[in-house]
Order: C-alpha cells, then structure tokens, then sequence
C-alpha cells in the first residue's frame, strides 16, 4: 500500500493511552478494649461562661469538651424571645475555628442591652449538645451624645445658606442637605453618618452651603458618633429657604420644531440637539439609573447650575448651551427640563436662565431622530432572505432583514413585507425588534451599502439611517457540490494505540482528488463505521474525527486548506452515502458527496501505523 498523505504534513495525530492505579483495602481494623473493656466514647459538652462588657460589646467563654464543631449565637433579649435548639445553633451560629476553650467578644452591639448567648457542639455525626444560656448586659454610654444646628443670621442669599454646628461630647460628626420636595423622605442617621461631609468636633463651626437654587427650601441634617461606642445621635431637621431671585430682564418663549437624540458613555449621557428659526439648544442630560442602554431619555428633572457639582442622579451636564441664530451671547447660568417619553414622542419643557439674567423656555413635542451611525457589516443568507448584521459606534449596531431572493438597489419597508420581523436594534447585549418603517438602499458597489430611512422599534423608539457602509462581507451563495464518482484506493489499518482504527479513503472525479483519514475504534477493517466525523483545524482530533485530509483541484493543482467542518458516513446495503460539509480557511464552503460502494483493503492485524503521517 502506498501512503496517501505523504506529500503533506501531519494535520493531526490520534494518540491514546491506557492509565492503571494500584490500590489497597482501606485499614478498618479497630483496637481491641482489652479483657473486659468497653468500645465507649467520651461525653460531648459545651459550657459558656460570662466576661467583660463595655456600651458597644459583650464578652464570653467558650468552652467545648471532646467536640471536634462548635458554634456560638449572641441574641438581643427581647421580650418573647424563643433561644434556637442545638441544631439550630450549629447551622446558623458562628463557628470556631479551632475547637478549643477561647474568649470571644462580639461587637457594635446596642448599648444598656440585654443579650443571650448559646454555644452548641458536636462531634463526627452525632447529635450537637446546647450549653446553657447566659446573660450578658451591655453598659450605659458614660459619653453623652447631644447636637446643635443653629442658623447664622444674616446669612442668606438667592444661592448660599449658612448654618452653624455645635456639638458637645463627639468623637465625629457629619453632615447632609436635601432639597425639600413633595416626597421627600429623610434618610435615617446611619445612612446621614456614612454618606455626610465631615465636620470638626472640637468647637461650633459654620458651615456655607453654595450654588443653590434660589426661592428653595433644604433640610439639613447633622449626625454624631461616641467615642467609645458606635452609638449614633441626630440632630433635629433645620429647614432654610434661600432667598428668591429677581425675575429675569425677559422671558424668551419659544417653541423648537426639530430634535435628534444621541446616546453615548456607556448609555447613561443623552445629547439632545434642538432647533428653530431663532436658536439652537444643546442639552446634554445624564441619568445615573440609565443601564438598559435603550435609544430613549429616562423621565426625569434634569437641572444645571453653573459650577456647582451635583450628587443628584439626574443633571443636565455643563456642555449644554445656547446659540442664537441672531449671534446675541447666551452663557447659561442655571435652568433645567422636565422629559416626558409616551407612544413615541417626547415632551420637553423647561427654562434656562443666562449669567446676565435672560431666560429661555424651552417647548418640544415630538419623535427626536436618532441617528443610527453604521462603519461595517456583514450579510447572511436567512430563511426567508437575506440578514445584513450592521455594526456602529459606541453602543449600537442594527439588523436588518431583507425579505428578497436577491439584495438589489430599492426601497424595503415593513408595509410592504420586504423588511423582515429579525431586524433589530443592537444596544450591547440588548436587542430592540425593529416593527415599523421603511429604508432606501442604494448600492454604488456589490460592498458599498448607502442606507437612508426611519424605522420604529415594538417599545416606539424612532431611528434614523443615513449611512454610507463599505467592505460589506457578501454572502457565499451556494454552488454546485462536488460529486466523487469513484474511488482509487481505500483501506484500514490499527492507529498507533491498537485501539482504534483509521480509514483511508480516496476519492476522485474528473476535476478533484480527495483524500481523507477517519478514526473509530467501534468498526472493522472491512467496513467504515457510519458516523459524523469532525474536523477541526485547532483541537487535536482522535475518535470519531477526520484525522488527515488532501485536497487537490487536478486542473489547477490547487490545494486546498481546512478550517472546521464534518463528514458524514451512511451505509447500507452495501452503498455509502458520504456528505462533505467543512469550511476552508479562506471563508468557503467544501461541500461534496460520495454514493456507491468502498472495498477496504484491511490491514489491521498488522498492528498500529505507528508513524506520524
């Protein structure tokens, strides 16, 4: 026999082996009492005993006998309190780690507090035993915590308010201000104390709020710590109102007639471009929640104040501005909008007030273009036409479905059942169905696709193409198979381990040669075991994979590589039935078939090939 891949190097090698472990009987021998001895096993037990308290924490012993768990629970003694069973204890208290009498000291606990504690233990897989409980009472605060917040007079403005804090007997004190609203709630003080600005405790300081809204009511809060407790103290509310500005110079009403929408960091940041005849309004909007990533502008308040940093989660950010068509300057100062999104459309209405005291008002109803911004694309053949998968910038790409035998220059609407119910808007890992709209594909080259239209996602979010997209990957169409019409030698052999057994087969027609190595260890070496053989250029093949391949055009003496991909063996009656189906490297299709009968040369009780081929 001759050796059918010789000229080529090895695509891959079958390799097997045959692992063996020693073992022994497991020692279950056990010692002998002794005449007249017992087998008995030491008593569990658990005993826990008080120590030190102080007003934030409780101390105590524990100690377990002839355990190898133990766990303990400290719970405050309130009134109608059922203590947990031993079970209980171990499964949810905390365990020791070494098992082993120690002192242990739970902390920031409540002070002038009643607490129990229990300890369980156990040992392999009996039953745990419950100690006994105590008692443990935490101290009173020998500290006293008190806090001041008292107005400054004279100190307010349109935007400042100044308050003064005292306190007395505090390590550390910290503070907050809100805007008051209709629903305002004013978090507790443990919220207050880990979120404040600090404030020093040693005498009263004042403190100055800046760049507040004018004609505007803020609570503000203050919140001190003990020194030797975790202790916590509030102050009561003070509510100031900063004064009220005096109305601007004049009020510029105006109603804007065209928007466009754009969404960028990481889709939280909305850039709203509105116009009319008289000026151009840039608001870029920020909203902390914003995470779905969807082409829409969050619901919300958003507002501006020059210079002033804001923790609120919904702002209008210092880039928005103001063009007059006109040339007249307009720096904004402050302002905000309300945004409204229903059934498709927008509803933004605001004010923005300039440094030299001018305002805008700002009205706009409408859909606002979102200008859908492609570089590249690829097109696929789809059950019913073709899905050209377009990518963008920042967060979004598109697909489109074009329900047609063949892509051509045209319009392709969802009216007219040319765009498909695959198309989609891509936001990231989300997707949004495209439902509605129509497009205008022009075609200056087979890869040049210049796409216009408006398209409607199923949630109403308008979207806008007008977009040149080069190097566009054209589907493969698919050709005509290559048929093999006979074969010029086939036989089997043993692989290298002896387990297993390749088969190699040529096959050929007028065009091509084709040679192929399959491996099954369940077969004969009269009969290619039918089966889906894999192929895969970068995972090392054995069983039931094609091991070796070559494939020569005879015309040309092109040789062609592999990828990925299968063959296909059916067998009956004496007649294969062998499908080709693999991917090339370049991107194309192998595709091939075979039907008619193999007589294998079979060569398998010589032993394994043994050789790198």
């Amino acid at each position: 026999m001759r050796n059918l891949f010789a000229s080529f190097a090895s695509m891959a090698l079958f390799v097997g082996a045959l692992g063996f472990a020693a073992c022994s009987d497991d020692d279950n021998t056990s010692t002998d009492p002794g005449e007249g001895g017992e087998n008995t096993k030491p008593e569990v037990s658990v005993v826990v005993t008080p120590g030190a308290t102080t007003a934030s924490s409780v101390s105590f012993t524990v100690a377990p006998q002839n355990a190898d768990k133990c766990a303990y629970v400290c719970l405050k003694n309130v009134e109608g309190i059922e203590l947990p069973d031993a079970v209980s204890v171990m499964a949810e208290g905390r365990q020791l780690e070494k098992v082993e009498t120690q002192l242990v000291e739970v902390k920031e606990l409540e002070a002038e507090a009643e607490y129990v504690v229990l300890a369980a233990a156990s040992a392999g897989e009996n039953a745990p035993v419950l100690s006994e409980p105590i008692t443990l009472t935490t101290e009173k605060v020998n500290q006293g915590t008190t806090m001041e917040v008292t107005l400054a007079e004279g100190e307010r403005t349109e935007s400042t308010l100044s308050f003064t804090v005292t306190t007395a007997n505090a390590a550390e004190c910290r503070y907050r201000y809100f805007k008051k609203t209709e629903d305002f709630v004013l978090p507790d003080k443990y919220d207050i104390f880990a979120t404040g600005d600090k404030v020093e405790t040693s005498s009263p300081q004042e403190i100055l709020l800046e760049n507040l809204d004018d004609d505007t009511t803020y609570v503000i809060v203050a919140v001190v710590e003990a020194a030797d407790s975790y202790d916590k103290e509030m102050s009561e509310p003070l509510e100031m109102t900063t004064l009220k500005r005096d109305k601007p110079e004049n009020v510029d009403q105006q109603h804007f007639t065209e928007g466009e929408l754009q969404v960028y960091s990481g889709g939280n940041n909305f850039y709203v471009k509105l116009t009319n005849d008289a000026y151009t309004v840039v608001l870029d909007l920020y909203d902390d929640y914003a995470k779905e990533k969807a082409p829409v502008i969050p619901a919300h308040e958003y507002s501006y104040l020059k210079g002033y940093h804001s923790n609120e989660p919904w702002v209008m950010a210092s880039t928005s501005s103001v063009t007059a068509v006109s040339g007249a300057a307009f720096e904004i100062e402050k302002g905000s909008v309300n945004v409204g999104f229903a059934d498709g459309a927008y509803t933004i209405v605001g004010s923005l007030i300039s440094q030299d005291n001018k305002q805008l008002d700002i009205d706009y109803k409408g859909s606002l273009a979102f200008p859908v911004k492609l570089n590249s694309g690829k097109i696929e053949k789809s059950e019913k036409g073709y899905l050209a998968a377009f990518t963008g910038e920042n967060l979004y790409g598109l697909n489109l479905e074009f329900i047609t035998d063949k892509i051509a220059a045209g319009t392709y609407s969802f009216d007219n059942g040319t765009l498909g119910g695959n198309s989609a808007l891509i936001c990231g890992t989300t997707e949004y169905a495209v439902k509605a709209g129509s497009v205008e594909l022009s075609l200056p080259s087979e890869t040049n696709y210049v796409i216009k239209g408006e398209l409607t996602t199923a949630e109403g979010y308008p979207l806008s193409l007008d977009v040149s997209i080069y190097g566009v990957t054209q589907p493969e169409e698919p050709g005509d198979a290559i048929v093999f019409t006979s074969i010029s030698q086939a036989y089997a052999e043993a692989d290298a381990t002896g387990w297993a057994i390749n088969y190699s087969v040529e096959f050929e027609n007028d065009e091509w040669q084709a040679a192929f190595e399959f491996c099954n260890d369940g077969g004969t070496g009269s009969q290619i075991p039918a089966y889906k053989y894999l192929y895969s250029s970068y995972v090392e093949s054995g069983t039931g994979c094609v091991t070796q391949y070559r494939i020569v055009n005879k015309k040309t003496s092109e040789t062609l590589t592999l990828d990925e991909g299968s063959v296909t063996v059916a067998y009956a009656d004496g007649v294969y039935d062998i499908d080709f189906d693999l991917m090339q490297t370049n991107g194309q299709h192998f595709k091939a078939s075979y039907d008619g009968p193999i007589e294998l040369d079979d060569y398998t009780s010589m032993g394994g090939g043994g050789y790198a081929r």
